[in-house]
């Protein structure tokens, strides 16, 4: 496949208020709530502050003093791999004593050792820790607060790095719809395309991928996808639609893009999904600091009962993507978190005839002032171009 989806570059959305690094974020909650350190403990929330995802690694943690480089401590095994991950991060890599692969029946002893025998911490007094629930009534530690409210936060606006990693997931996506939309020119079933998608984003990437994929076809689109309906040997038969769904997280971070395919010709199905992009692409001008998410979602099911009378729409109408592929804040009635510059979020507005037929889109989008602005890398031929 030619190289047609080009990684976005950090500054390609632009925002009126630049997004700080998430180390400046996370040094200014330190002084901000008087904390001698913050220990985060799991790969997911490593990688966020390190720039170390590694596929298959060990237990790791990180932590963040006032006036020090990060520390980051990883099994020894892994040391040189995370020096050359993070290089450019200015990040203290430290091991911890496990000296092989699957040596330690439990690794959080070795691993809270090796953070008490670094030689600055000894004097700390308050900590702030998120995944270290093993630190908590430890009084080696001293005062242990569960940071979990000040990182929850934190995490919802991308800074620029953030956005390009999870763009470049986003385009893994969709070089897969297109690898779909090719297959659908012969016989082919369900988990033939969802193998098919994987394979082509793992290929793309040039190493393992999460996955996750609704590919659904024909009356099973009208039960929406998983669990209720999942991919199988299904040959699909020509003049269906076929929801394809595909969550890609590489490298610590996701994007999620949705697209209903038609093999041979549907009308219905082309008509209802020409009218369901119409319905994102107006969600997303509503994508602007200080908008609430349950009046996004509001807007969005008027706009669905307004295009396609008498169908379901028995889901979300978005989430935010990042370190997971369904993370806050929700386009959902329940959610009223306003909207802040930075934050990235899927919107998928679909509509559904229980078994009969359904339809589903979805693209991410950057949150600015300007409205949602969505990532590059989208073919042209799965939909037109919003306005910029």
């Amino acid at each position: 496949m030619t190289d047609k989806h080009e990684l976005v570059a950090p500054e390609a959305i632009v925002l009126d208020h630049e997004v700080a690094r998430v180390e400046d974020r996370l040094r200014a909650t330190l002084y901000e709530e008087g904390l001698d350190a913050i220990l985060l403990c799991g790969t997911d929330l490593v990688g966020w502050l390190t720039g170390y995802f590694r596929y298959g690694s060990g237990a790791t943690a990180a932590l963040l003093q006032p006036g020090r480089p990060i520390r980051l401590l990883v099994p020894s095994f892994e040391v040189a791999i995370a020096e050359r991950a993070t290089s450019t991060r200015h990040v203290d890599v430290r091991p911890s004593t496990t000296s092989g692969f699957g040596m330690l029946a439990d690794p959080v002893p070795d691993l809270r050792e090796s953070i008490l025998d670094l030689p600055d911490v000894a004097g700390y007094t308050r900590w702030a820790a998120v995944g270290a629930s093993w630190l908590v009534g430890d009084e080696s530690f001293g005062e242990v607060v569960d940071g979990s409210r000040h990182v929850d936060r934190l995490r919802l606006e991308k800074d620029p790095v953030e956005r390009a990693s999870i763009a470049h997931s986003t385009d893994l996506c969709w070089a897969a719809q297109e690898a779909v939309a090719a297959a659908l020119d012969g016989p082919t079933s369900e988990i033939d395309l969802f193998t098919l998608a994987r394979l082509t984003g793992e290929r793309r990437h040039g190493q393992p991928v999460d996955f996750y994929a609704d590919v659904v076809a024909g009356t099973a689109t009208g039960d929406v996808g998983a669990p209720i309906a999942v991919p199988g040997p299904r040959m699909i038969e020509d003049g269906v639609g076929v929801i394809v769904d595909l969550v890609f997280g590489a490298s610590g971070y996701w994007g999620d893009v949705t697209w209903t395919h038609v093999i041979g010709a549907n009308d219905e199905v082309d008509s209802i999904r020409e009218r369901l992009v119409g319905v994102m692409e107006a969600t997303a001008t509503e994508l602007v600091p200080g908008k609430r998410c349950s009046e996004v979602y509001a807007s969005m099911v008027q706009r669905i009962d307004e295009a396609v009378a008498g169908s379901d729409f028995p889901h979300h109408g978005g989430h935010g993507i990042g370190l997971t592929a369904y993370e806050a804040p929700f386009i959902t009635p329940w959610d009223d978190t306003e909207l802040t510059e930075g934050m990235v979020l899927a919107i998928e507005p679909g509509c559904y005839f229980p078994r009969r037929v359904g339809v589903r889109v979805e693209r991410d989008y950057v949150v600015t002032a300007r409205g949602g602005r969505e990532l590059p890398g989208r073919p042209a031929t799965m939909g037109t171009e919003r306005g910029a």
